[in-house]
């Protein structure tokens, strides 16, 4: 299980799987809202997720 805390530590989530698979994206997309090279990404099943709190915080 990772428990994610995030920025102001008002956005938390949890994950109940290993995490595997990590990779970086360098898309325009990923490089220009980061500001860097990429952002690292991993890709979960829905249900593995589950928001604690802060999800009226996440506008894209």
């Amino acid at each position: 299980m990772v428990l994610g805390e995030f920025n102001c530590g008002g956005v938390k989530f949890e994950i109940s799987t290993d995490l595997s698979g990590v990779y970086v994206c360098h898309c325009s997309i990923c490089r220009r809202s980061t500001g860097s090279n990429g952002i690292a990404v991993v890709v979960i099943n829905n249900d593995e997720f589950r928001w604690l709190g802060g999800e009226q915080l996440i506008t894209a």
